[in-house]
């Protein structure tokens, strides 16, 4: 799944992700981004 976060959280602009079938690993330290990534992928999982 490709997923192109706008404006959303802590990202400021487009950000891209590739995300696998399977299991993904989000790491990275405090304050990058890994919550607002996930609020991206609630918001596609849920239309």
């Amino acid at each position: 799944m490709k997923l192109e976060l706008h404006n959303i959280g802590g990202f400021t602009g487009v950000h891209r992700f590739e995300l696998k079938k399977g299991i993904n690993r989000i790491t990275a330290p405090n304050a990058k981004g890994k919550s607002s990534l996930l609020r991206g992928i609630d918001t596609v999982s849920c239309q």
